[in-house]
């Protein structure tokens, strides 16, 4: 991939960063303006839900790679103001990896989670209250499989501890 670590603790961060942003979706869905601002950015960000059949060509460009992570870490920008360093951190010390091996997981992966969110809106016409609700329906099963090692972290650095 676009970061040099070991095999385990690459799978730890990917995995740990996967439940991070849901987590700031979750966020972002809790209220009336954050749910807005994460649909408009699904409307306007141009994610058009094709990213997944691209993405292994995507991959193995380098060029292109840094493009999706750049768009990636805009979007989460957006997002999560102010908190891409504090995500970064806190999936570099949980999962062992560099700061800058999670910050492009963090690009890489938010583009990938946007992409496929914005598939489901078009592929069933949703609007942003029912996005806001089947995020919030998903809240049980993300508590469920949270390492329990890493959802204390998460509710302090993203503050979902109302989610929690």
């Amino acid at each position: 991939l676009y970061i040099a670590e070991p095999h385990n603790r690459a799978a730890k961060a990917v995995e740990g960063m996967m439940y991070t942003i849901f987590g700031g979706l979750l966020k972002r869905a809790t209220t009336e303006i954050g749910v807005e601002q994460l649909y408009n950015q699904l409307q306007k960000g141009r994610f058009d839900g094709q990213l997944a059949e691209n993405l292994p060509t995507t991959l193995r460009d380098a060029t292109l790679t840094h493009a999706l992570i750049t768009r990636g870490n805009e979007a989460a920008s957006h997002l999560l103001p102010a908190m891409k360093s504090a995500v970064g951190t806190l999936i570099s010390s949980y999962a062992g990896v560099r700061n800058s091996s999670a910050i492009s997981l963090l690009g890489l992966l938010t583009a990938v989670t946007l992409d496929a969110l914005a598939k489901r809106v078009r592929d069933q016409k949703l609007d942003a209250d029912t996005l806001a609700a089947q995020l919030y329906g998903e809240r049980e099963q993300f508590l469920a499989n949270v390492p329990a090692t890493l959802l204390p972290l998460m509710a302090d650095k993203l503050g979902i501890e109302h989610i929690v």
